[in-house]
């Protein structure tokens, strides 16, 4: 077994040099695509382009020391937090609800799956257009059911005025990210060994405390996990509040990447806009190590 055990390890090895040159066009393609972009979009941050203009001059940070003198640029940050922050919560606390019940389903648990993450596999861009359909004030489906229902005696304005607005994009964020949390979810409860909840019922636990000591300590890891993704990507996220509000009503539901958007290309400011989404990178850099090292480490465990 001893001469066996140094064969495998001579040929993993050999594998591991060898294969170094094979990870070079990637690594080639992702200097060109991540690395290169990345870093030019640095360097316009630093000067004053602007579109059109046939001289671009070098400023520093004075981008960015611009904005962090503008109150709408620290109103922005918040509703951006705010936005990100809602969807992980009530995106973990629905899925939540949402894989554990599609646990406890047998008969078509597959279709069910399946049907749930609708929201997520249509395009952004449809899906909101059709929330906004959905949210109009005049014509709106939401409108006209809650008036059927005697809930309101007027028509409200979901998207014209705060809060209503701020609460409408998060409503569709939450709508989009559910099934994602729910399906994972899903995924990480098939794990756990189902001799633990019998070893528990003969103890006498109840489903509550089933789901506090065995379940959710044995899905802690994967909602940390996809919350912190989740969290970024919503951070980074153009398309809803754009299609449903552009910002708007008087900034209510400004988010950095929307006035980054409406900076650089609106206004021709590109210099300026760059530096908005780039600000908030200290904030990102961290979440991003963390998900990077709980990846490696379960990578190195399974190992």
């Amino acid at each position: 077994m001893s001469e066996i055990s140094r064969s495998i390890n001579r040929f993993y090895q050999k594998m591991s040099k060898s294969s170094t040159p094979l990870v070079l066009p990637s690594a080639f393609v992702i200097l060109v695509l991540v690395a290169f972009p990345f870093g030019y979009a640095v360097w316009m941050s630093l000067t004053n382009h602007t579109v059109g203009s046939l001289t671009t001059d070098f400023v520093g940070f004075s981008n960015y020391l611009k904005w962090f003198k503008r109150p709408d640029y620290w109103q922005t940050l918040l509703n951006t937090l705010i936005f990100a922050g809602s969807t992980v919560v009530f995106g973990i606390l629905f899925g939540l609800a949402i894989g554990l019940s599609l646990h406890k389903i047998k008969f078509l648990r597959n279709l069910w799956g399946g049907a749930i993450l609708v929201p997520w596999i249509i395009p952004t861009v449809v899906s909101v257009l059709i929330w906004s359909w959905i949210f109009n004030p005049i014509a709106g489906v939401l409108n006209y059911m809650l008036r059927e229902l005697a809930i309101i005696s007027q028509d409200i304005n979901w998207l014209g005025a705060f809060p209503m607005a701020l609460i409408s994009v998060i409503i569709v964020s939450v709508w989009r990210y559910t099934p994602y949390f729910g399906v994972v979810i899903l995924a990480a409860r098939k794990q756990v060994d189902e001799q633990l909840y019998e070893a528990s019922v003969i103890d006498g636990a109840n489903g509550m405390q089933q789901f506090w000591n065995i379940t959710l300590p044995s899905v802690s890891k994967i909602i940390m996990l996809t919350s912190t993704l989740v969290f970024v990507r919503v951070v980074s996220d153009f398309s809803v509040v754009y299609v449903l509000t552009r910002g708007g009503p008087s900034g209510a539901t400004q988010i950095i990447t929307v006035l980054s958007f409406m900076v650089a290309f609106d206004a021709g400011k590109m210099g300026l806009g760059i530096a908005v989404p780039l600000s908030v990178m200290p904030l990102l850099v961290p979440l991003i190590l963390v998900v990077t090292g709980i990846m490696v480490k379960n990578l190195m465990a399974k190992r």
